[in-house]
């Protein structure tokens, strides 16, 4: 490895550590973004190049040079952005895409020329240390490489000698000189000993534009990072200002013609600034006569404002906005241009809107709650006229309540008291009842005597249930009907011999019907008892399982009981009008005459049944 391989060697890694240096030190800048990837072109170069200088044979250097390629075809396309970036020649982003694109398209048919063999060297000349590339001359390739450059040249030191005629202070004038001759050197640096030397002594003079181009970029580098010279300038901060600041702010010539935007004003406007640039500004008013009449005025006055306009934004949309003008006049106090700014004043406005709709608001609600107050005084006296009222009333309604509340308390003692007596007078018929019968010698008497007892302990049962209930008028019949039947099993001696199945509902019945019915359900019961299950029958059938059912439910205002046994049954003839005996005649005339009721009798060898159904109202 000779001498130029090891400085390829340094160079290439102090192109790469540049390039990284200043990109690290904000990676989201769009012109580190840009340096680096010129520093990037460089160090392709400049590492090919290490092993150009160090071939051995014609077709390595070749090779070599084909990789180099990427970086002397490609670097003038970033050379060109970042100049234009630098300097804001153009402040078109469209217009700055276009001239990177282009190139970058020229330098991409280069590189891709180079790796086709469609431009190579036609002869590759070993000189006494190092190769030397021969061109034809009228290869299309190479000549379009020269122009290439040349464009690319061109352009830079077009947009730097622009910026400089624009620029008037000091400070501005450093960074041109920073800028402007580092790229002078490596130019005619590069063109010198990498096109002229090298075609005039051939094979003695070897390609060294990657080294000439070290000390433009280390300028630049250096100054980056270090002294900030292209991050600090005051035209810098004062554009920031201008692109970020949310208010309107329109450049114009003498022609009124827009020269300038910020990006408020473009999103304000519905449109971009290249779209922008060279409208006329009267195209974004409603009113042009006006508008032009201030910008007039404003060439007597210098500034005027703030006034208030009606912009038009690309879709017809109204504006309101309040817009000061300044004329810019140079030092002989010729007219430039114009300045308008200002703010968008729609938000105001709807402030004003909302602050007159809630001071109308605020008035209405004023009337209001007057008007409120007056009722509710009125209300407040007439609920205080009838709380008095219903002091009154709930005075003389406390006073009735306790003299109904006595009322019922006479009324409980005055209905005990007749329990007391009633209880006490049916006892006493019982027990004359039961006297008379022990001095009866005779059987048939005695029966009649008991029947005639348990008829009137029947009476007393729906007594003593029509006590209990919740009123006095409705008698709670299914527990009648339990009470009387396991009584009725005792007093015949029936409860191991017959069996009592209960299928009663907890339905009341009125006391004008429970009466009768007691008397019915009674004889019924002892009838089945006595006769269906008589001492003979169970006898006889002693194996046989015997059942007295007895049912009671109601449904849509009718009653019905049903009483049945599985006993010997009813006679073939029977017919209850045509009996001698007192009890199933006396049922007869209960149902017909004190329920309105129907009883129907059924009758078979296996047993027989009573059904009796009435309407009455529970």
């Amino acid at each position: 490895m000779n001498l130029l391989s090891l400085l390829s060697v340094f160079v290439f890694l102090l192109y790469l550590q540049l390039g990284v240096l200043v990109l690290l030190k904000n990676y989201s800048s769009r012109i580190n973004q840009i340096f680096f990837g010129l520093t990037l072109c460089f160090a392709i170069w400049a590492f090919s190049y290490i092993f150009v200088y160090s071939a051995d044979t014609a077709y390595e250097a070749a090779f070599w040079d084909t990789i180099a390629s990427l970086g002397y075809a490609l670097f003038p396309a970033p050379m060109v952005l970042f100049y234009l970036k630098i300097c804001n020649c153009w402040r078109d982003y469209f217009t700055n895409k276009i001239i990177f694109g282009l190139l970058l398209f020229v330098g991409l048919i280069l590189v891709y020329s180079n790796f086709t063999n469609l431009w190579s060297a036609d002869e590759i000349v070993r000189g006494k240390r190092y190769w030397h590339f021969r061109h034809t001359a009228g290869n299309f390739f190479y000549f379009l490489f020269y122009l290439y450059l040349t464009v690319a040249a061109f352009l830079t030191f077009y947009v730097l000698v622009r910026w400089r005629i624009r620029i008037t202070e000091p400070y501005d004038k450093k960074q041109f000189n920073l800028l402007f001759y580092p790229l002078l050197v490596f130019l005619v640096f590069g063109v010198t000993f990498d096109i002229i030397l090298p075609n005039i002594l051939i094979g003695e003079v070897p390609n060294l534009g990657h080294f000439s181009s070290l000390p433009w970029i280390a300028g630049i580098a250096f100054t980056i990072h270090r002294f900030h010279f292209l991050g600090n300038q005051n035209h810098l901060m004062s554009e920031h200002i201008i692109r970020e600041i949310r208010e309107i702010v329109i450049f114009t010539d003498t022609d009124y013609r827009i020269i300038r935007t910020n990006k408020f004003t473009q999103n304000l406007l519905s449109s971009k600034n290249h779209k922008l640039t060279g409208k006329n500004m009267f195209m974004f008013t409603n009113n042009s006569t006006i508008l032009k009449g201030y910008l007039l005025k404003t060439q007597e006055k210098h500034q005027i404002g703030p006034i208030g306009i009606t912009l038009l934004n690309t879709s017809g949309d109204a504006i309101e906005s309040s817009l000061n003008f300044l004329a810019i006049k140079d030092r002989f106090d010729d007219l430039k241009g114009y300045i308008i700014y200002g703010h968008d004043n729609r938000e105001a406005l709807n402030l004003q809107k909302e602050v007159f709709i809630r001071q109308h608001a605020e008035k209405n609600l004023r009337a209001i709650s007057e008007v409120l107050e007056t009722r509710v005084k009125e209300r407040t006296e007439e609920l205080a006229e009838s709380y008095k009222e219903l002091q009154v009333k709930m005075t003389e309604r406390m006073r009735v309540e306790e003299q109904i509340k006595t009322d019922i308390a006479e009324k409980e003692v005055l209905i005990n008291e007749i329990h007391n007596r009633v209880k006490n007078n049916m006892n006493i018929i019982i027990s004359l009842i039961n006297a008379q019968n022990k001095k009866n010698t005779s059987k048939a008497a005695s029966q009649k005597f008991k029947e005639l007892a348990q008829r009137v302990k029947s009476l007393l049962l729906v007594h003593q249930n029509l006590y209990l209930s919740i009123n006095y008028s409705d008698v709670d019949f299914g527990t009648f009907i339990r009470t009387l039947a396991n009584e009725l099993f005792l007093l015949h001696k029936r409860n191991e011999n017959v069996e009592l199945r209960l299928d009663v509902s907890d339905v009341f019945l009125d006391v004008d019907y429970a009466i009768p019915m007691g008397i019915i359900v009674n004889e019924l019961i002892s009838n089945a008892l006595q006769h269906g299950f008589s001492n003979y029958y169970l006898k006889k059938y002693a194996d046989r399982k015997n059942i007295l059912h007895i049912s009671y439910s109601y449904d849509k205002g009718y009653y019905e009981i049903d009483i049945s046994d599985n006993g010997k049954g009813l006679p073939k003839d029977f017919d209850i009008s045509s009996l001698l005996t007192n009890g199933l005649p006396l049922v007869e005339i209960l149902v017909n005459d004190q329920i309105n009721g129907k009883i129907d009798v059924f009758s078979s060898d296996e047993g027989s049944m009573f059904k009796i159904t009435f309407l009455a109202t529970k």
